[in-house]
């Protein structure tokens, strides 16, 4: 068990990594895993499993405390389509075609009002490119990089609001 609890909080540690804004809840999360975790270890060794068992209980309680209050709060401008969407209102001429990332587009079709095709990964970006299409994309900034940059210099940012961007393509 006490392994279990210190991988958990070096797996929540190596997250920081990519997410360096959830580190008040990493925090809270390896808080409540250190001290379930020792307090557990410490009642098993006493034998009194129904207080082991209760402070499963307790912790359960506590991390869902954390994950609502520090973890979710800092998740949201990552996951929400909101803020891109009010900037793509601002760019928009109101006839272009807007290609959106599958995982932007329910998003921007609710915030924005505007539905349009959608694309999956980076080599579906890329065909479209290739295709000469027109108008607007929207997807996330590490889905774009990853297209060749043959097809890259067709795309003109217009702006970005967190990881996500608005690209103009080139007619």
């Amino acid at each position: 068990m006490a392994i279990q609890g210190i991988l958990l909080i070096g797996g929540l540690f190596k997250a920081l990594d990519t997410m360096p804004h959830l580190e008040a809840g990493v925090l809270g999360f390896s808080g409540v895993i250190l001290v379930m975790t020792a307090a557990s270890v410490l009642l098993i060794w006493r034998r009194n499993i129904t207080a082991a068992v209760g402070v499963h209980v307790a912790a359960m309680m506590l991390f869902a405390v954390v994950a609502t209050s520090l973890v979710m709060p800092a998740l949201v401008p990552s996951l929400s389509s909101r803020g891109i969407a009010a900037e793509f209102q601002k760019h928009y001429d109101g006839t272009s075609t807007l290609h959106v990332q599958k995982f932007l587009q329910p998003g921007m079709a609710f915030y924005a009002g505007v539905f349009g095709p959608e694309f999956k990964n980076d080599n579906h970006l890329a065909a479209l490119l290739a295709r000469g299409e027109t108008g607007y994309v929207v997807a996330q900034r590490k889905m774009a990089e990853k297209i060749p940059l043959t097809e890259r210099q067709k795309l003109i940012e217009l702006t970005s609001v967190d990881d996500k961007v608005i690209y103009r393509i080139r007619q």
